[in-house]
């Protein structure tokens, strides 16, 4: 009779344990106002990296919450905005969002000092996860996810479920 109490109880545990999400998104306090009208600027000073920067926002298009909806030329009228310096930082990239609150009008990624040694796919990477921040998400170490904070890498140049599953809960 013991034996049976302990495995029910022991399966009961492990059939809970299935169902609970394992997804562990965080977000800040941002987010764009309009995520079907998102805009990017890419400035002159990201030169060669300009690749990595498109691909940063376009990353995210799959996301039916979000639609990229074009490039402009000037850095006033879009919402998220590239940037380089050779300023030695010891980051490769970071992003700066007007404010950390409900809504931000604009985000700031500058491409730093360090990026430029980074493998082709590290530079997709980091420029996808920057974009991830501008759209209000923070970084996530728990599960498999872009937003993996520093050192760390995914090793993908995608987002993945737990990416997903955050832009859903945030738009």
């Amino acid at each position: 009779m013991k034996k049976k109490f302990v495995f029910s109880s022991l399966l009961v545990i492990v059939c809970l344990l299935t169902t609970i999400s394992a997804q562990a998104y965080g977000f800040l306090g941002n987010k764009v106002p309009n995520p079907k009208g998102i805009t990017y600027y890419i400035g002159s000073s990201v030169g060669s990296w300009n690749t990595d920067a498109r691909y940063g926002v376009f990353a995210w298009d799959p996301a039916p919450e979000i639609v990229i909806y074009g490039q402009k030329y000037t850095k006033s009228q879009a919402t998220i905005r590239f940037e380089y310096s050779s300023t030695d930082t010891n980051d490769y990239a970071t992003e700066v969002s007007e404010c950390r609150c409900s809504t931000s009008d604009y985000s700031n990624i500058t491409f730093w000092a360090d990026f430029g040694p980074l493998s082709d796919d590290r530079e997709k990477e980091t420029a996808a996860h920057e974009v991830g921040h501008s759209l209000g998400l923070a970084h996530e170490d728990d599960v498999p996810s872009i937003m993996v904070s520093g050192p760390e890498w995914l090793d993908s140049i995608y987002p993945v479920s737990d990416d997903w599953s955050g832009i859903r809960a945030r738009y």
